[in-house]
């Protein structure tokens, strides 16, 4: 005899979920010979021009500016960038997990901050 578990699409729905809240947040570090400040200004006004839900956040006391992603009070991703000297940045990008996977959405800030660097050296 053949034994078939059924859940409903709510009991699915949070399990799945659950399953995805306990993976961690992979973190993406790279340095740049830029300062924090114009790396985060060019990439979020980049950035911006295509995702308008974008957020900014500068922390001057801490040498660091941050660009987030949030969906509904979820938070996709969130990139960090650290003054680590005059002309030195330290970028963090965290994806946070989602249903679509914990990438999807960060690769493109990555491409962004990436180009800005280029053009600001």
């Amino acid at each position: 005899m053949r034994r078939t578990l059924h859940l409903s699409s709510t009991a699915f729905t949070v399990a799945l979920l659950s399953a995805c809240a306990t993976l961690p947040a992979p973190v993406v570090n790279e340095r740049f010979g830029v300062n924090y400040e114009a790396l985060a200004a060019c990439s979020y006004q980049a950035a911006s021009q295509e995702d308008q839900t974008l957020q900014f956040k500068e922390l001057r006391a801490a040498n660091t500016a941050i660009i987030s992603k949030v969906m509904q009070d979820v938070p996709i991703w969130e990139a960090k960038f650290i003054g680590d000297g005059a002309v030195s940045t330290r970028v963090e990008i965290q994806a946070f997990p989602t249903v679509w996977g914990p990438d999807v959405h960060a690769r493109p800030i990555q491409a962004t901050i990436r180009s800005c660097a280029t053009a600001r050296r």
